[in-house]
């Protein structure tokens, strides 16, 4: 499960070939999304066949030829920028962070103006 992705990563950063190191991130992104999620379901519902939908999961993810990787990568790279933009504030308020630079979120300037 991890030997030859791996050394075809290895190999994919070695190469200097940034499209081809891009997309073995991506599947090691998604691979760690599609494991949290195997271990969650089995921690807390119980699904008939889970280890055979895994393994499934994982061979469809591993197949260049199903796109599955550019299906399952994009949702979780929105997933992971909405999670992202937000931050904790010190009064345990959750403000969401500015999507520009150098430009403040509508909460920070309302307490900076009190």
């Amino acid at each position: 499960k991890y030997v030859l992705p791996a050394r075809q990563s290895l190999a994919a950063l070695a190469s200097g070939n940034k499209q081809l190191s891009a997309a073995w991130m991506k599947y090691w992104v998604v691979l760690g999304a599609l494991n949290e999620v195997w271990k969650l379901s089995l921690r807390h519902l119980w699904i008939p066949f889970s280890t055979h939908l895994h393994l499934l999961a994982v061979l469809a993810v591993s197949i260049p030829g199903l796109r599955s990787l550019e299906r399952l990568y994009g949702p979780l790279e929105q997933a992971w920028g909405s999670l992202a933009a937000r931050r904790e504030r010190p009064g345990g308020q959750v403000a969401l962070v500015a999507a520009k630079e150098g430009s403040k979120p509508r909460a920070a300037e309302e307490d900076e103006a009190s």
